[in-house]
Parts: structure tokens; C-alpha cells; sequence
């Protein structure tokens, strides 16, 4: 229906305008107002509700693939137009809302819809530009995101991308006047009840992440830099770990400045299972994440801190995965995870937003990485900073060559690795000792002919001793002995002339030098080193059973040495 009053042909005359219609079988529409036909001006009120927006959906293709299945809208809004000079100038006021809206995807159902969307005190301008809104909000808003197999997402599949013809590079824009700068403004941003679920099937097993209770306000949104909004936000994951983000965020500025503060306590990491399998090479039992996260942003500069506190994480078995990463997992999180199973991570991070190497999510994994690589490939230098640092090599233990007596120094190495192992519960140390000619062959051989100077001064004793090594040598005896042996050994030499015969100290020399030290004797050496090495970590508090001793090994025998060698596991 339609109806125009006062037709007169003159530039000064208005019509007043009174429409409306029927949409769709259930929506109303109705327009009213003053219209000056041959001024080009008027001011008309629009009054709809229950207009069905599905029969709009050949009008959105071929640029949305997904389909606009539900949706009505209603509106009061008072328009004013002067199209008479120069320039055309409006003003536009009033409400909008946009109900029981769904958008499908062929197969996978619905991929977003909301109960409400309400937009109430809008206020728009062409002279001076400006658009302004008192309050957005958005009731029970629910999302489901498909990532594919192919990486492709189910809202880039959503909009269509132009095609262009083959060989045709893009025209470019034509040069247009740069346009007056729009003042914006948006008194709060409200979101009410939302959820999202996330599935992402590049990954096998696909992972499906529920974040439900979203809850967020916004306030003060505003293109004039002075302004500076504040963010208030809830959420939980699969309806149990609340996240809380608060702080300054304005995307209606450029250069905006933003400070924001992110925290969680308690986020189950079991949904992140199928990430860890692909990424990690293992499945996760179970494990709990605390999240304190800093982010400021000034002239598109970003200083961050993300500060992760993971809480019981434990690894499950092995999935094999190619795109696992080759460090040892299981040895970095031992490394990193005290006593009360708490794994702290601190990770800084600093860019320019503008750069096209800066992506925030690629940045921190890859500090989080270089973190776990770092420890996995340095534990002992991640242990000696646990115990206060220093240069202490906490690797080894060093020997009095050619006896299982540890030198002076490796004490206190010895015991700071005990202190720091008892803040790492999770780790368990294989001792591998060694032994070789160059470095305890002199003094074994030596030990070897005192020994057999005492078994000669033991043969000759009534009732035999228990053991040689409580038979005493005098000066006198021991010069006798060497004497005897020496002539024993070298039967060539000179024995008639005193003057000639060498003097005890070449005689024990030789002696030493021809005695034969065989390959169970090092072995033994070094399994009685790790022993050693094995009962002063006891000592100092090490429990036993985190204790293994190895044979010496590769390694061993590669870095020779009166030395044990300690493993991290």
C-alpha cells in the first residue's frame, strides 16, 4: 500500500509519503515521512520486523559458497537525505536487530548462527562522516570450524575467491580522492552466551576443541586515538577451564594502542591430544595448563610475555609421527618438570606487526621449541642452573687416575648434581665409568708391582697373612725385593760391579714399565669408578633407584679419561 498527499510541481512542495508491503508471507515493512520529489530531499521513518532474509541468498552468490539457511530482520530507522548540492549529505538514526540467523555449509551443517543481533543508538552521519552505535550486542552465538585435510579452512571454503582470467594480471584500482576520514565510535561491544567448536581434520586423529560460555564486553570503542578502550572477556574450554582476558583493545584504530592480559588455570590439555601425537610423537595422558599471558602493542610495536605453567603432564606412548619434532621429548619435559610436577615456562617475545616474517602463534612455538631443544641438548648445563649455576661440569666426574678415588674436585660437582636431581624427580642417570692405558696404565702397572713386592715378602711369612695388602714393606726390604725382582726379570744385566747396578728408582721404573695390565683390569677400574660415583650420589641424598650403571660404552671409549660419565634419561 502506498499513499502521497499534496502533489503539487514546484521545488518547495512535500509530499508526505505513507508505504508499506509484505515480505515474504510474514515480514511487515512500512515507510513514512516527508518527501521533497524536486528538491531531492526528505526524511522517512522505516519500521520493519520478521523480514525473512533467506530468499536473499542468490543475491550473496556466487561470493559465499555457504548457504544463508535462517534469518529475520527488523529495524526502526528515521533517514534524512539532501541530495540538492553538490555533495549528497544524510543522517541516519535508530535501531536494528538481526534474529535466528544460520549459515550452512553443504554436508556439515550449520557453521554459524545467533539468536540475536542487536545494534541499538545508531547515529550516522555524511557531514562531517561519522558512525556511531551506542550498543552491539550479540546473543548465543554458536560456530563450528572445520580445518581439512588439506589445511584449508570451512570459512575460506565459505567465500568464494574471484577467478581471474587466465593470463590476465589484476587490474589495479583506479586513482580516486582520498576520502575524509570517518569519525567511529561504538559505545560497547557485548557477546552473550557464545560457544565454538573447532575441528580440525589435518591431523589423525582429527582434534575437536568445545570452547562454550563465552562472555565479552568491550566499551568506549572509538577511531579517535585519545580513546582508549577496555576488554573484558570469559570463556571455558570443553566447559571446564575458564579463560579470562582483560585489558585495552581498539580495532578501530590502526595504530591503536593495546595492552592486553590473558589467563587461564586449570585447561584440560586432553583435547589437545591428537596436536601433541602429530607434533611431539606422543599421546597425552593427562596434564593441566595455567596461562598468563602479556601482550602491549605501541606504534605497531609488540613487546610480549607469555608466562605457561603445565601441571602433571604426562606423556603417553609413542605415535610414531613424521612431523614429530627429533628432539627427545620425554628428556626436555623430565628437565623442566620440579618436583611437583609443575613444567614453568617464560617466553618474551618482541615484533612489528608489519613485518610479514612476524606471525605471533609461529613465534612462540618456535621459542617454546628452541626451549626444549636447548635443555634436551644441554641437560647438564639445565642442571647446574638449577643448583646456582656456575662452570661446574655436571657431566662428569673426574678420577685419581688409576684408582677409583674421586679427585678433590669432583665432590662438590658431584654433590650439586645431586641436589639438582632431587628437583627433577623425573629424571633418571646412567654412570658410565672408563679407564685406559694412556691415563691409568702408569700408575695401575705401579700398583701392579707393589702388589707383587708384597705377595714375594708374604710367601716367606709363617702363618700366611690373610691378604697381601696387610703386609708392610720397610725401605730396606722394599730395595731387597726390587733387587731381587729386577735380576728375576733382566738376567742380562750386571751383578758383580755395584757401582753399575741401576739405582731402586730406574729398577722400579722398568719394572713398572714391563708389568702387563690386561683389558678385564680397566673394565674393572671402570665399573669400580661408577660404583664409587654411584655411592657418593647416595650419599648426598640421591635415591638409589633413579641410579643405573652402565658398561663402558661408545662414549667411553671415544672421550678417554679417569672419568664417569653421566646420562640424563
Amino acid at each position: 500500500q502506498v499513499r502521497l498527499a499534496d502533489l503539487r510541481h514546484d521545488a518547495g512542495s512535500t509530499w508526505p509519503l505513507d508505504a508499506s508491503f509484505v515480505w515474504n508471507g510474514d515480514g511487515r515493512i512500512a515507510v513514512k515521512g516527508p518527501v521533497q520529489p524536486f528538491a531531492a530531499r526528505g526524511t522517512l521513518e522505516l519500521d520493519a520486523a520478521d523480514v525473512d532474509l533467506a530468499p536473499l541468498q542468490p543475491y550473496l552468490e556466487p561470493d559465499l559458497v555457504a548457504q544463508l539457511a535462517a534469518g529475520r530482520a527488523g529495524a526502526q530507522v528515521k533517514v534524512a537525505f539532501d541530495a540538492s548540492g553538490d555533495s549528497p549529505r544524510w543522517t541516519l538514526a535508530g535501531d536494528v536487530r538481526v534474529d535466528g540467523v544460520s549459515v550452512t555449509e553443504k554436508g556439515n551443517g550449520d557453521l554459524l548462527k545467533w539468536r540475536a543481533l542487536e545494534l541499538t543508538g545508531i547515529d550516522a552521519a555524511s557531514t562531517p562522516p561519522r558512525a556511531q552505535v551506542r550498543l552491539v550486542r550479540l546473543l548465543e552465538p554458536k560456530a563450528k570450524v572445520y580445518v581439512w585435510e588439506d589445511g584449508a579452512t570451512s570459512v575460506a571454503r565459505a567465500v568464494a575467491t574471484p577467478a581471474q582470467p587466465k593470463g590476465a594480471a589484476p587490474a589495479p584500482p583506479p586513482a580516486a580522492a582520498p576520502a575524509p576520514r570517518w569519525a567511529a565510535r561504538i559505545g560497547a561491544v557485548q557477546i552473550v552466551g557464545g560457544h565454538a567448536t573447532v575441528v580440525d581434520r589435518s591431523i589423525a586423529p582429527a582434534a575437536v576443541v568445545n570452547v562454550s560460555g563465552f562472555n565479552a564486553k568491550v566499551t568506549d570503542l572509538s577511531s579517535d586515538p585519545r580513546v582508549r578502550s577496555r576488554v573484558d572477556a570469559k570463556l571455558e574450554i570443553e566447559g571446564a577451564s575458564p579463560i579470562a582476558i582483560v585489558g585495552t583493545l581498539n580495532p578501530l584504530q590502526k595504530d591503536a594502542y593495546t595492552e592486553l592480559a590473558v589467563t587461564s588455570a586449570g585447561v584440560d590439555l586432553s583435547p589437545l591430544d591428537p596436536y601433541a601425537g602429530k607434533h611431539l610423537g606422543y599421546r597425552i595422558n593427562k596434564g593441566k595448563l595455567d596461562l598468563d599471558l602479556r601482550y602491549k602493542v605501541e606504534r605497531r610495536d609488540l613487546v610480549a610475555t607469555n608466562v605457561v605453567k603445565v601441571d602433571q603432564l604426562t606423556l603417553g606412548e609413542a605415535t610414531n609421527s613424521p612431523d614429530a619434532t627429533k628432539i627427545p621429548v620425554r628428556l626436555a619435559l623430565a628437565l623442566l618438570q620440579d618436583r611437583d610436577g609443575v613444567i614453568l615456562l617464560d617466553v618474551p617475545v618482541e615484533g612489528h606487526l608489519d613485518d610479514p616474517e612476524f606471525r605471533l602463534g609461529k613465534v612462540i612455538w618456535r621459542t617454546v621449541l628452541n626451549v626444549l631443544t636447548k635443555v634436551a641438548l644441554s641437560p647438564f648445563s639445565a642442571l647446574a642452573a638449577l643448583a646456582g649455576g656456575g662452570d661446574a661440569d655436571l657431566s662428569i666426574a673426574e678420577f685419581t687416575p688409576g684408582t677409583a678415588e674421586p679427585l678433590p674436585s669432583a665432590l662438590a660437582p658431584l654433590s650439586q648434581l645431586a641436589k639438582s636431581l632431587e628437583q627433577r624427580p623425573a629424571l633418571t642417570l646412567e654412570l658410565e665409568g672408563s679407564a685406559d692405558a694412556e691415563h691409568d696404565g702408569p700408575p695401575l702397572r705401579l700398583a701392579a708391582l707393589e702388589r707383587s713386592l708384597r705377595e714375594a715378602k708374604a710367601a716367606t711369612l709363617q702363618p700366611q697373612p690373610a691378604s697381601v695388602d696387610a703386609v708392610q714393606l720397610s725401605s730396606e726390604e722394599r730395595v731387597r725385593l726390587l733387587r731381587a725382582a729386577y735380576d728375576a726379570a733382566f738376567p742380562t744385566a750386571p751383578k758383580t760391579d755395584a757401582q753399575e747396578r741401576p739405582t731402586p728408582e730406574v729398577m722400579e721404573e722398568r719394572l713398572a714399565a714391563s708389568m702387563a695390565v690386561t683389558p678385564d683390569a680397566y673394565r674393572a677400574l671402570a665399573s669400580e669408578r661408577a660404583q664409587r660415583a654411584r655411592e657418593a650420589l647416595i650419599a648426598a641424598g640421591l635415591d638409589q633407584n633413579r641410579l643405573f650403571l652402565t658398561q663402558g660404552g661408545e662414549r667411553a671409549q671415544k672421550e678417554k679419561g679417569a672419568r664417569v660419565y653421566f646420562t640424563a634419561r
